[in-house]
């Protein structure tokens, strides 16, 4: 199942390659990093960390209409900035790590056929 959409980077865009090329690069040189650093967060019971990644992440998903995940990630923003405890946390995060992974995998094959 793809949990993504380049619909709406389309659309923005006027359906410009280059455009789309950047974002998924964008995307996929933010997000790998970032997804790493929520889970790492986690496993170190820092949600400051936790938060500061799922925020930068946030508008990036969005960009690629990552809506059946959309409201888990406005929830871990919310708990992490609230500092709940990393067992609050974990389960939205085992949740939404596979979804961001396959999504960046996906997208790492879509940027090879715009090249």
């Amino acid at each position: 199942m793809q949990h993504y959409s380049l619909d709406n980077l389309k659309k923005i865009s006027r359906d410009n390659r280059s455009f789309i090329f950047k974002m998924i690069e964008l995307f996929i040189s933010t997000v790998g990093p970032s997804l790493a650093a929520i889970r790492a967060g986690a496993a170190e019971n820092d949600s400051k960390k936790v938060f500061l990644n799922i925020h930068k992440i946030k508008s990036n998903l969005k960009y690629f209409e990552m809506n059946d995940i959309e409201d888990d990630v406005s929830l871990l923003e919310k708990l992490a900035r609230e500092h709940a405890p990393i067992e609050s946390l974990q389960p939205i995060i085992d949740r939404i790590a596979p979804i961001i992974q396959s999504t960046m995998d996906a997208l790492i094959i879509e940027k090879e056929q715009f090249s």
